[in-house]
C-alpha cells in the first residue's frame, strides 16, 4: 500500500513544484523578476498573464506574497490588470490584462 501510494504521490509532487503557468496556458512572453523580496516568472500574453510565485513563504506572508505577484504582474507586463482570477492563489496568480495600443 505504501509503495502504490508513493507511486502516486511523487510524480504528482514533481508536477506541482514546477514554475510553469497553468496547464495550457499559451504565452507569448516571460520575464522573471523580483518583487518585496519574491521572485517570480510572469508569462504573458496582450490579454492574460499569470505570475508563478518561485520563492518559499511562511503562512503569515502569503497574501503579501499574492500581492505581490499581482504586481510582478503589472510590472512585467506594463499593462492594467482588469481582473484577478478567483482561481489564483499564493504561488500562482492569473490575471486578465488590459495593455495599451502602442503609437506608431
Amino acid at each position: 500500500m505504501r509503495a502504490a501510494l508513493l507511486t502516486l504521490f511523487v510524480p504528482l509532487m514533481a508536477v506541482a513544484a514546477c514554475d510553469t503557468p497553468r496547464f495550457g496556458f499559451q504565452y507569448d512572453q516571460v520575464d522573471q523578476l523580483s518583487v518585496a523580496g519574491n521572485d517570480y516568472k510572469v508569462y504573458y500574453t496582450k490579454t492574460q498573464a499569470q505570475a508563478v510565485r518561485l520563492n518559499r513563504v511562511g503562512i503569515k506572508s502569503l497574501q503579501l506574497a499574492a500581492d505581490a505577484g499581482v504586481l510582478a504582474i503589472k510590472l512585467a507586463t506594463e499593462c492594467e490588470i482588469k481582473r484577478v482570477d478567483p482561481k489564483s492563489d499564493p504561488v500562482l496568480i492569473i490575471a486578465r490584462i488590459k495593455c495599451a495600443e502602442s503609437s506608431g
